[in-house]
C-alpha cells in the first residue's frame, strides 16, 4: 500500500521541552494509509544546543527531522519548513499547542479525498487545568476568501491543512510577532484561487499557559494594524484578479470596523483613516460591538461615536491596566 505523507512543521526555541514533546506526539497519525513527517525547526540563541525531548516513541510510519536556524523568528522557521517538506499535505503547529489525533487524521483524509488546496478545522481553547475555555468554529462561508476576510475567521496555525504544492513561493511574514497567522492566511487565499472546504470538527487545541509566549498578552492597538493592512491589501489584490465582489466587500468592511473599535483608543487618527476606507467598501458598515446598535446611537456615523466614546475608553483602559498591575493579568486568552 502506498502511503500518503503528511508534513507537520513545528518551530521551537527549545525552551518548552515538555510542551514540545506533547506537540510532537499529538502529530503522529495511527493510519496504515498515511505516514507522518515531523519537521522541528529550532531557532534562536540556543539552536546549537537543541535536542529533541526524551521519551518520544516513534511509530513505524513516522519520521522526525530537526532543522536549525540562527534567526530567532518562528515565521522564518515556518518558511524553512515549507522548503524541506516532502509530504502531499502540510500543517503548521506551534510547540505549545497540540493536535487531536483522530480529528486531525480525518481532516487529512477529507482534504485528499475532496482534492482541496486547503481545509480548515475548528479549534478548542484550553487552560493549564485542561478546562475548555471555548470552541472556535469556522464561519459558514462558501469560499476561501470569504472565510478568511470575515471577522469570524479561525486563523490559528494548526487549523488549516494545506496541499503542499500550493505553498510554493510563499513566505511567512518575517519579523511580525502579532497577527502573523492572519496575515499569512490572507496572503495565501488572495495569491490564487483556492479550493477550500470547512472541516466541522475540532482538530487541535490552542493551549493557554502562564509561561513565556511569543505573542502579546495585554491590550494593544499594534497587534491589529498588520491585520488591517492585510485586509486592505487583499481588496487591491482581488480587484486586480477580478475576484472582488459585493459580499467580500461587506465582510471585509465589517472586519475592518471591528478592528477599528478594538484599537481606536491607541491611535485614533490612524484608525479613523481605516474606518474611512471600510466605509468606502460598504457605507452601512458598523463595528459589531452592541453599543453601535443602541437606541439613539444607530443614526450616528460610527466615526463620530468612536470619538465621543474615546474619553470613557481611555479611562477604562487605564483602570484595567492599573488593576492588572496590582492583581496580575489572567494568562487565559480568547480570540
Amino acid at each position: 500500500m502506498t502511503r500518503q505523507k503528511v508534513s507537520i512543521v513545528i518551530p521551537t526555541t527549545g525552551k518548552r521541552q515538555n510542551l514540545l514533546q506533547r506537540a510532537i506526539t499529538s502529530a503522529f497519525v495511527d493510519d496504515e494509509s498515511l505516514s507522518t513527517e515531523i519537521i522541528v525547526i529550532a531557532n534562536g540563541a540556543e539552536w546549537e544546543d537543541f535536542s529533541l525531548p526524551d521519551g518520544i516513541e516513534l511509530p513505524l510510519n513516522a519520521t522526525i527531522r530537526v532543522l536549525c536556524a540562527k534567526q530567532a523568528d518562528a515565521n522564518h522557521a515556518r518558511s524553512l519548513g515549507i522548503e524541506y517538506a516532502t509530504g502531499m499535505v502540510l500543517r503548521f503547529l506551534d510547540d505549545d499547542d497540540y493536535l487531536i489525533p483522530e480529528a486531525a487524521r480525518a481532516q487529512y483524509h477529507f482534504t485528499l479525498q475532496e482534492n482541496l488546496d486547503f481545509c480548515s478545522g475548528n479549534a478548542e481553547i484550553r487552560d493549564q487545568d485542561n478546562s475548555l475555555i471555548d470552541t472556535l468554529v469556522q464561519p459558514e462561508e462558501q469560499t476561501a476568501c470569504a472565510a478568511t476576510l470575515t471577522r469570524k475567521r479561525v486563523q490559528l496555525t494548526f487549523s488549516p491543512v494545506y496541499r503542499t504544492a500550493t505553498l510554493n513561493g510563499l513566505q511567512w511574514p518575517v519579523g511580525l510577532r502579532q497577527s502573523e497567522d492572519i496575515v499569512w492566511l490572507v496572503r495565501y487565499v488572495t495569491a490564487a484561487h483556492r479550493r477550500w472546504k470547512h472541516f466541522d470538527c475540532a482538530v487541535g487545541v490552542w493551549y493557554q499557559h502562564a509561561g513565556e509566549r511569543q505573542s502579546l498578552n495585554r491590550p494593544s492597538g499594534f497587534i491589529h494594524e498588520a491585520t488591517a493592512q492585510a485586509l486592505l491589501e487583499a481588496k487591491v489584490t482581488l480587484q486586480q484578479q477580478r475576484r472582488w465582489d459585493e459580499h467580500l466587500a461587506h465582510l471585509t468592511a465589517e472586519a475592518l470596523m471591528d478592528l477599528v473599535h478594538r484599537s481606536f483608543p491607541f491611535r485614533p487618527l490612524y484608525w479613523t483613516s481605516v474606518a474611512n476606507q471600510a466605509l468606502q467598501m460598504n457605507q452601512r458598515a458598523r463595528p459589531p460591538q452592541p453599543v453601535y446598535a443602541y437606541a439613539g446611537f444607530r443614526q450616528f456615523d460610527p466615526r463620530l461615536l468612536l470619538w465621543l466614546l474615546l474619553p470613557k475608553r481611555w479611562f477604562s483602559l487605564g483602570w484595567v491596566s492599573a488593576k492588572n498591575l496590582i492583581a496580575g493579568r489572567d494568562y487565559r486568552r480568547t480570540l
